[in-house]
């Protein structure tokens, strides 16, 4: 990997870092099964991410039928969380390359955060399971948040935690609330292809879109070309 022009580089977990869907299918159909629902297939479930577990299952509550009342999601997480912690690494895979871009951005001494909307509950469970949780100096969950994503404080408060600029620092993600959270953050986003976003990645007008993580270093050097350009402009 080429030198990396930014000092802080965040990413996203879900859909970008890890495919963690399997994981999630299974616990949230164990838990609609043990409501005496029926299960969500594979194909309904992208429609059902990006926002955390409590909006997809929700969403999966309405989608079968059930009260989607708060207090009945309430109860419905309780069953979720026991079954996904379980083995909160089923069946999830790191993404071709990803940890070969971790490692080359620590060996470059660049700060690296986590900003998710996955539950605290399981994300931390899940990263040291794949064995992640050591490249990561900040991580934040939208739970945890006062204002998570898209809301652009969610981003800004890794960034205070690594101790980096928004100008200097690059968000990377995989769906419309990654892209919407950098916007208001102020920074540039590149977006992975692969990450399951429905109806594709096209129309979300991310900086930068990879369709694999080989192709990540390219796309930081292109970034700051732009930025370079624009402000060289008259």
């Amino acid at each position: 990997m080429t030198p990396c022009p930014f000092e802080a580089v965040v990413f996203d977990l879900d859909g970008t870092l890890i495919d963690s869907a399997p994981a999630v299918l299974s616990a949230l159909n164990k838990t609609l099964s043990a409501m005496g629902l029926r299960a969500i297939t594979r194909a309904e479930l992208p429609a059902m991410l990006g926002h955390g577990a409590r909006a997809t299952l929700e969403r999966g509550l309405a989608a079968t039928g059930s009260d989607t009342a708060p207090d009945a999601v309430d109860r419905a997480m309780e069953v979720y969380l026991e079954f996904y912690l379980a083995d909160p690494a089923a069946d999830t895979i790191v993404y071709p390359g990803a940890r070969d871009v971790l490692d080359a951005l620590r060996r470059q001494d660049i700060r690296l955060g986590i900003c998710t909307n996955k539950p605290s509950a399981t994300t931390r469970p899940t990263l040291d399971a794949l064995g992640l949780t050591p490249y990561f100096a900040s991580v934040r969950c939208g739970d945890a948040e006062p204002h998570p994503k898209p809301d652009g404080r969610h981003l800004v408060a890794v960034l205070d935690d690594l101790g980096a600029s928004v100008s200097r620092s690059v968000y990377v993600g995989d769906a419309k609330p990654d892209v919407d959270g950098a916007r208001n953050a102020g920074m540039p986003v590149v977006i992975v292809d692969f990450g399951g976003q429905p109806g594709g990645v096209a129309g979300l007008r991310a900086d930068a879109v990879i369709t694999h993580f080989n192709a990540l270093s390219e796309a930081f050097a292109g970034l700051t070309a732009s930025q370079a350009t624009v402000g060289d402009a008259p």
